[in-house]
């Protein structure tokens, strides 16, 4: 089912989660992610961004991941090769806005599927930059917290006035 998504400046963005652990009914939610995901042309989601407080989030990078890759508890590691600056990216809790972030050109991740069983992968190119940026996620922290003080505030105005004009 597609769920809305929160936007900033929801403080649900920008609390820390907590894990997942036996007794969390995942399967629903993490349905709606991926239906979220997909609907809303994004590459990857995490849970606080439907509003669920936990450290989940799924990726689907097109002509990278063959299918959506749900990652539970995830930890990403092993940072490798050069910082990639400069490289756009965007963010569904962020509609329309592009900006500037800072990541490793590869990652170790390893991570909890659907049915427990740990998995470790290497990943590169958009994957980890989508696997990085959604970890952010699930730390509270955000792409806004990646840019100067005076992009910030041209993200917070133009976030305030696209919202005055959809009310």
């Amino acid at each position: 089912m597609i769920v809305p998504i929160v936007t900033y400046p929801d403080d649900r963005l920008t609390t820390e989660c907590a894990d997942v652990v036996a007794g969390d009914h995942t399967g629903e939610w993490v349905r709606n992610l991926i239906d979220t995901m997909h609907s809303a042309n994004g590459w990857g989601l995490a849970a606080p961004q439907i509003g669920i407080l936990k450290r989940v989030f799924v990726v689907h990078v097109p002509g990278e991941t063959r299918d959506p890759i749900v990652m539970i508890n995830p930890q990403w590691g092993l940072r490798v090769g050069d910082r990639q600056s400069l490289k756009q990216e965007g963010c569904l809790s962020f509609p329309g806005i592009q900006s500037e972030a800072d990541r490793f050109d590869h990652v170790l991740a390893k991570w909890y599927d659907m049915d427990g069983r740990e998995h470790q992968e290497r990943f590169e190119g958009w994957s980890a930059r989508v696997i990085q940026h959604e970890c952010d996620h699930l730390f509270g922290k955000l792409l806004i917290d990646q840019v100067t003080p005076v992009r910030r505030k041209w993200i917070e105005r133009e976030l305030g006035r696209r919202q005055k004009e959809t009310a």
